[in-house]
C-alpha cells in the first residue's frame, strides 16, 4: 500500500525531498514501522520514535487503538484513559544513552490493569469457540480456492487469492465478495460444502480441549501427530485442527519498559512490568474439519488416549449435544 501511495502519487516523493534530508531512509523507517520488523541501523538520536509502534514493553498506539476498539465492539467498559495517558507520557535520556518512550513511576499497576483487561477482551472476542470455528472454515475454504484465478486484475487477466495480494488493483477487491467468486468459480466440493454451512449455520465437529501441564515443552504439531497415532489414520492429519487459545500476554517474560521518577531520573521495569493476575495455562482447542460422526468419534478417542499417555489431567471430550449443528458428511 505504501508503494503504491508513491506510485500512484507523483508529488509524494517531492514533498519526502522537501523535509527530510535522507528521504530513502525515513521511507525505509516508515515501512518497518508499518512491518512491526525492525532491521535497519536507527536514525540517530530517534529510537523513540521505533516505540510508538515498536515498544518492547509491547504499550503502543496500536495496542491502545485494538483494544479501545474490541472493547466498544463489546460494549465493555475498560478503566484505562489513553488521553490521560499520552499527557505523562515522557521522551527521555535512559542509562542506555538512547532517548525513550518513558511512562510515570506511579502509573504501574494502571499499566498492569490494562494488561488484564486487554487479555480477557480479546479472548472473549476472537476465542469464543463458534467463532473460532467459522475462522478456521472460511481458511480451509480460501486455501482450498486458491489454484483458481479469480481476482480481476484488468480486462483480460484473472489472479488467485494469493497473488492478489502482489497487485494493489487487485488486493483492493479482498473483501468478503471473495466468497461469492468462490462459490460461483471453484469446484472444490469441501470449499462448496463448507459455504453451504455457513449460510446454514453447521460446522466442523468439535473434537474437545486440553490444558498443558506446566513445563509441558511439546507444540500443537506435536499433539496433532499424536492423536494421528493413536487413530491410526494418517487420512486426518490435514484435516485435525490444534489451536491454543492466546491471551495477549504470548511472550511477556521479555517485555520492559523505562519508566521515570518525578526527580526525572529514569530506570527500566523488568519483573514488574505486565504482571499477569491469572497464571492459569491456557487450552488448547482440538477441531476437525469433517461432518463424519465415525471420524469424529475415533479422533476423539484418540484425544482421550493422549492425555491418558501425557497424563494430562485438565482437559475434556465434547460430548454429542455439542456438536448437534454438525456438518453433513462430504466425502
Amino acid at each position: 500500500m505504501f508503494d503504491y501511495m508513491f506510485a500512484d502519487n507523483e508529488d509524494l516523493m517531492d514533498s519526502f525531498k522537501r523535509y527530510f534530508d535522507n528521504p530513502e531512509e525515513y521511507i525505509t523507517f516508515i515501512k518497518e514501522l508499518m512491518r512491526e520488523k525492525r532491521k535497519m541501523q536507527c536514525i540517530q538520536d530517534k529510537e523513540f520514535l521505533y516505540e510508538i509502534i515498536l515498544n518492547e514493553s509491547q504499550m503502543n498506539v496500536n495496542v491502545i487503538d485494538c483494544t479501545t476498539r474490541d472493547a466498544a465492539v463489546l460494549e465493555a467498559k475498560i478503566g484505562f484513559n489513553w488521553r490521560v495517558f499520552l499527557t505523562k507520557v515522557r521522551v527521555l535520556r535512559c542509562g542506555d544513552g538512547k532517548l525513550h518512550i518513558c511512562f510515570h513511576e506511579d502509573d504501574l499497576e494502571t499499566y498492569n490493569d490494562f494488561f488484564n483487561t486487554r487479555s480477557g477482551i480479546y479472548r472473549d472476542l476472537y476465542y469464543l469457540r463458534k467463532t473460532r470455528i467459522v475462522d478456521f472454515m472460511i481458511k480451509i475454504i480460501l486455501t482450498r480456492a486458491n489454484d483458481t484465478e479469480l481476482i480481476p486484475v484488468d480486462m483480460d487477466r484473472k489472479v488467485t487469492i494469493f497473488d492478489a495480494t502482489k497487485s494493489m488493483a487487485a488486493y483492493i477487491q479482498l473483501t468478503d465478495s471473495v466468497l461469492t467468486l468462490i462459490k460461483s468459480a471453484v469446484k472444490d466440493p469441501l470449499a462448496q460444502g463448507l459455504l453451504k454451512c455457513l449460510e446454514t449455520q453447521k460446522f466442523i465437529a468439535q473434537i474437545g480441549y486440553i490444558v498443558p501441564p506446566d513445563g509441558w515443552t511439546k507444540n500443537p504439531e506435536d499433539l496433532k501427530k499424536a492423536i494421528v497415532r493413536e487413530t491410526i489414520s494418517d487420512d486426518i492429519g490435514y484435516d485435525l485442527i490444534i489451536d491454543p487459545i492466546q491471551n495477549r500476554y504470548e511472550g511477556y517474560e521479555v517485555w520492559t519498559q523505562y519508566f521515570y521518577r518525578d526527580d526525572g531520573s529514569t530506570d527500566k521495569w523488568v519483573e514488574k512490568w505486565a504482571q499477569k493476575k491469572y497464571h492459569a495455562n491456557s487450552q488448547w482447542r482440538v477441531f476437525l474439519a469433517s461432518g463424519n460422526r465415525k471420524l469424529m468419534a475415533t479422533v476423539q478417542e484418540g484425544l482421550q488416549k493422549v492425555m491418558e499417555n501425557e497424563k494430562i489431567q485438565y482437559g475434556k471430550i465434547y460430548p454429542a449435544p455439542e456438536n448437534f449443528d454438525l456438518m453433513p458428511d462430504i466425502s
